[in-house]
């Protein structure tokens, strides 16, 4: 009896945790550490950072390794061009199944979408239509 009883209790705080739990923090991490803010801006070679008291800061993107705003992570990852290492970018990361990462990339505002596959800092697969529905079923996304 007591079992169902903290079982149920532990069931309710779970729950009501995440139906009224705080609202996702925003955050960038450095190779210092992890810094609270209430918004992110990936500005050229720059990443701007209002933080929780208002305070204005300017990260170098190369300092930055992930940051996380508005529900999505975004994690800097080698982008690969013609299967040559090109430069690094932030990527929004999707799923993770068996050690690989599903990320989506936009290079600029109102330029094309493309998901990538990675393995640890390996690409593995660019996403194309002939492949799309192979590595949605996999991930289960929808894209």
């Amino acid at each position: 009896m007591k079992r169902k009883y903290l079982l149920l209790l532990v069931t309710g705080i779970l729950l009501t945790t995440t139906l009224f739990g705080q609202a996702e923090q925003t955050w960038v991490k450095t190779s210092g550490g992890q810094v609270a803010c209430k918004k992110v801006n990936v500005d050229g070679d720059k990443v701007k950072v209002t933080l929780d008291n208002g305070e204005k800061k300017d990260y170098a993107v190369d300092e930055v390794n992930s940051y996380f705003t508005d529900g999505s992570l975004f994690v800097k990852v080698p982008y690969y061009d013609k299967g040559v290492k090109d430069k690094d970018v932030f990527m929004e990361s999707l799923a993770n199944k068996e050690g690989q990462q599903l990320y989506k990339y936009k290079e600029s505002i109102g330029g094309p979408t493309r998901y990538f596959v990675y393995k640890e800092d390996k690409l593995v697969n660019e996403l194309t239509e002939s492949n799309k529905a192979g590595f949605e079923k996999f991930f289960n996304v929808a894209l």
